[in-house]
């Protein structure tokens, strides 16, 4: 996706698809099995720009991310599709520790560590690539 906006409303699946293999690729998380795909927000819920379901045992996972379109035009920042996939792979690697409740404040520091890390990691593979 060279050249063009990671976020723009135009993303196909397929090219949502290789900037996922991609990022396994960097993140070391190719022996997982992962389906990704683009998701309305009513099915991802209030506030949710992406989420993920997996399967520790087998090395699945389904991670979906916000369709462009159904991104708020009064939110405080701008969506992110590729930090948001970052972000969603995070969470297999932290997947064999994960007992958190959802919400808990355990879980709410979990998830401000894995967000700042997929910033990290999203910011310094752009700037290599400048």
């Amino acid at each position: 996706m060279r050249g063009r906006r990671v976020n723009s409303p135009e993303v196909t699946q397929d090219e949502l698809e290789a900037l996922c293999a991609t990022w396994q690729r960097r993140l070391r998380l190719q022996d997982w099995r992962v389906k990704i795909r683009f998701a309305r927000s009513l099915e991802l819920g209030a506030d949710t720009q992406g989420d993920c379901d997996w399967s520790l045992t087998k090395k699945m996972a389904a991670i979906r991310i916000l369709v462009p379109g159904d991104y708020p035009p009064d939110a405080s920042f701008s969506q992110d599709i590729e930090q948001t996939v970052v972000h969603e792979l995070l969470h297999l690697h932290g997947a064999p520790f994960d007992r958190f409740a959802c919400g808990s404040a355990d879980d709410n520091a979990v998830e401000v560590m894995i967000d700042c890390t997929a910033q990290a990691l999203v910011a310094g593979y752009r700037n290599r690539e400048g």
